[in-house]
């Protein structure tokens, strides 16, 4: 249900009824070291800059964790509420998302919790992050932020652009990614990315790949690691000049595939997903019905991964029109439908 990192690298996954993972990640493969049950909904991880993990358990509320690499030890609980998804902020506070009842605010003494704040603004608290100034972005009803002084909240920002927010993470530069779940924005998860210039959001960045974002961390290189229902932990690169296609990194390909386009009807936008095990050259090429080429999407080496592209056909008359994908000796064609 959540991932996050220790200052090691280590990989700590919330996974619900399982309880805590703890992972180790190479580049391309994860392996789990260690791993805790103690009773409860492992909901949402953090780590301190110490190394102490924290753990929310939903009706179970607040657990504190050491970790030395090989088990868990729990130090700590505290049980006022539901407790949904925790951060830590710069001073060692943590925040929590705590459902219906709002954004909450904890000092912790090593054996204790003391709540110290607390705002409830509506809507459903799911998700909280804070950036490197301290700014609290918190998920419910759209995307909050918020300046904590020590003694209370004041709201600074707020967008609400899609139903459905579940999950938020700070990353390099102070980009704010947003995870929708899915059945959400038009019945697909997805992915966003916001500027926030202190008072405001723009959105610079969104990917669909139909999975229910459940949680986003993003580690120290930037990579972003995404807890989904469907197919585990993603990860992905982002940036900021968006070209329309995004690598998954989360597994490298056995196979070549090239997956049926989403939506199918579609007005005007599409997306496209291939996968190839191996650098190699890939062309992916749109035709018509006569077979004539109108488009040519990509046309460049590739390394082995997971690609999605997306086809704006605005521009084309509705109608019926294959996509191609060539890499090597594999040529695999699919059929989709422009309907205007």
């Amino acid at each position: 249900k959540d991932v996050t990192f220790g200052p090691d690298g280590t990989v700590f996954l919330a996974n619900g009824d399982s309880g805590l993972w703890a992972y180790s990640y190479n580049g391309s493969s994860f392996t789990n070291t260690t791993h805790i049950n103690d009773g409860g909904s492992a909901e949402d991880v953090a780590v301190s800059p110490d190394g102490t993990v924290f753990l929310t358990k939903g009706d179970s509320g607040l657990w504190a964790y050491s970790y030395n690499g090989t088990s868990f030890t729990n130090t700590a609980s505290i049980n006022d509420g539901y407790a949904n998804a925790i951060a830590v902020g710069p001073d060692g506070t943590l925040f929590l998302a705590k459902g219906d009842s709002g954004l909450w605010a904890y000092r912790y003494y090593r054996t204790s919790f003391t709540n110290t704040a607390s705002i409830n603004e509506g809507g459903f608290a799911s998700n909280v992050a804070v950036g490197p100034d301290g700014t609290v972005f918190l998920t419910g009803d759209g995307l909050r932020a918020y300046i904590y002084d020590g003694i209370s909240f004041t709201n600074i920002a707020h967008i609400d652009e899609y139903g459905g927010a579940k999950s938020v993470a700070v990353g390099p530069g102070n980009t704010v990614f947003q995870g929708i779940g899915y059945g959400f924005h038009n019945s697909g998860g997805q992915l966003f990315a916001y500027n926030f210039n202190g008072t405001s959001f723009t959105k610079t960045a969104q990917i669909e790949d139909h999975v229910s974002v459940e949680d986003i961390a993003v580690a120290a290189d930037g990579t972003i690691f995404l807890a989904t229902w469907q197919e585990g932990m993603l990860a992905y690169t982002y940036s900021s000049d968006i070209t329309g296609i995004e690598r998954n990194f989360a597994l490298v390909p056995q196979d070549y595939t090239l997956s049926q386009n989403y939506p199918n009807p579609f007005n005007p936008i599409t997306n496209i997903q291939f996968s190839i095990p191996k650098t190699e050259f890939v062309s992916l090429k749109i035709y018509n019905l006569l077979g004539q080429k109108v488009t040519t999407l990509v046309d460049k080496k590739q390394p082995a991964g997971s690609y999605q592209v997306q086809w704006d056909a605005s521009r084309f008359a509705s109608g019926v029109y294959y996509y191609q994908l060539k890499v090597g000796d594999y040529v695999q064609t699919r059929k989709m439908v422009l309907l205007k």
